[in-house]
This record gives C-alpha cells, structure tokens and sequence, in this order.
C-alpha cells in the first residue's frame, strides 16, 4: 500500500515540474505622441525588452516625408535636416549616413512593418521618454532648446542658464501642469509636506544637468517666467515624474494643455496606488455603498 502511494505522489511530482507555466502576458504598452493616444492598426509587439510599432503610421504621426522600395523592401525616411534609412530584416540602419546598430532588427507581422520605436522616432529627432507606472512611451517632436539648471526655485520652477547664447542670462522656468501643494491643500497635512519636501528634492537634484525646454502655447507667464516642459537627457519628463511619484498635483491651466491627459491618468495612478502625497489616503478603509 505504501509503496503504491509513494508511486502516486512521484507521478504526480513529476507532472507538476514538468507541466510548463506559462506567465501572464503584460498588455502592450500605451504610445503618446505630443500629448496624444496613439492608436495602431496592429498591436505594438515587445522583443528582448524593445518595443516594436508598426512603421508607416509612426513615421506619418511624426510628420516624416517617405520614399518606400518595395523591390527591395527598403525606406529612406526625413523629416528636417534628419535622414533615416533602413532594409527590412537588417541589423543596421544609416541615421545621417552613419550606420547604426539596431537594438532588434525590423520584422514584417501580418503584413505590416514593425520598427524599434524609440530608434526611429530618436533619429528623426524626436525626444522619447518611458513613464514605468502606467507603461507609456512618451514621444515629444516639438522643438526645444538646451540649457543647464543652475539652481531651484520657489514652487514648481527652476532657474536655467541657456545653452549656445553669446551673452545668457538664467530665466527662470515653471513646470507646465504642476503644482506642488502646500499643507492645508488636499490631502493629509503630512503627506502634504512629505510630498513638497521630495519634490524640492528632485528639482534640487537637477542643478548642474542638461535639460530640454518645450514651450507649449504661453511664452511668459504673469510672473514673467517660462512655462515649459522639461526633459532629462534620457528622455524622462519632469513635469510627468513629479506627478507620477505623487510629489505634485496635476493642474491644467489654460492655453498650455499638451500633456494634460497623460498628467490626469498620471495622478490617478498614483491617488489609486497611494504614492507620494496620497498615501495616507489610500490607507484609509472604503466606505460601504
């Protein structure tokens, strides 16, 4: 009897570390491009951690003008001053006549021509940014100019001496879309100052580093300062990361609402996940219906 039960218990090891798991897939990550949802006509498929969307839409999105060769199932791709060229299935690409290795070559799935998004959109000049909470590529083509944060200021701001000026004088710049409470606002008063705390923090924490500055509609703002988007050399968006850690609040004031839908679904996932600001809310029990 003994025996036959320990037979059992085997078999029924054995087809337990044999049976394969198959983990639940992750649902594509969500595109935005200038603010806008991007929707493609096939899903966006993930390669070795790279992201591939399908090509003719992104390259019409970003405002490309295209030469296909369906010979030779190449395309010469520009878009201002910058020149990509590229054969499905490669693993180079020219970018201004400079060959590049790509992360993953293209791949053609059910019918369409699937690219690496962040190298297509980075060589026609477009600044590319992941937020991780919410899995979005974020994809600015909007011109900006470089300067270098020279030091914090008052609320959501900081001051930036500009790059490639003869004679540059710092000006200080507002973070579109952000506001940083102060205690008394909503929220607990201890999240409150929590949350001003770390996002003095992070602003304190760009001093020295090269940013981009995107102006949206408004040059100037009533206290004569500049109302802007600013990125890091990798793509990331301040005005997005404050919000998405739950340091600040999203705001939207007129005409500069670019980014405001990303900037709602932003502090939503973080009121929902208790970060930052809103921890102490989402600690609280839920009241019965």
């Amino acid at each position: 009897m003994f025996e036959r039960f320990a037979a059992v218990i085997l078999v029924v090891g054995l087809l337990l570390l044999f049976t394969p798991v198959h983990a639940e897939q992750q649902a594509p990550p969500k595109l935005m491009l200038n603010g806008y949802t991007i929707e493609f006509e096939v899903q966006p498929v993930t390669v070795e951690g790279i992201t591939l969307v399908p090509l003719r839409h992104l390259l019409e999105e970003l405002g490309a003008t295209v030469e296909w060769n369906q010979e030779m199932k190449a395309f010469k791709a520009t878009r201002g001053d910058r020149v990509l060229q590229y054969k499905i299935g490669d693993t180079a690409a020219y970018r201004d006549e400079q060959l590049i290795v790509l992360p993953v070559p293209g791949q053609v799935v059910g019918g369409h021509t699937l690219m690496p998004v962040r190298f297509v959109a980075e060589s026609l000049g477009a600044e590319v940014g992941w937020e991780s909470y919410t899995r979005t590529i974020l994809i600015s083509s909007r011109s900006k100019r470089a300067g270098v944060v020279s030091k914090a200021a008052d609320g959501a701001a900081v001051e930036v001496l500009p790059i490639g000026e003869q004679h540059p004088a710092a000006e200080t710049v507002r973070l579109i879309g952000v506001n940083i409470p102060a205690p008394g606002g909503e929220g607990g008063e201890q999240s409150l100052q929590l949350g001003k705390a770390a996002a003095g923090s992070i602003l304190e924490q760009l001093e020295g580093k090269t940013v981009g500055i995107e102006i949206d509609t408004k040059k100037r703002d009533s206290e004569d300062r500049v109302p802007a988007y600013l990125y890091l050399d990798d793509g990331t968006m301040v005005n997005a990361m404050l919000i998405a850690e739950g340091y600040a609040l999203a705001e939207a004031v007129p005409p500069d609402l670019r980014w405001r839908e990303l900037f709602q679904s932003l502090q939503s996932d973080a009121r929902v996940n208790g970060r930052g600001i809103w921890k102490q809310e989402a600690a609280l029990p839920v009241s019965p219906m």
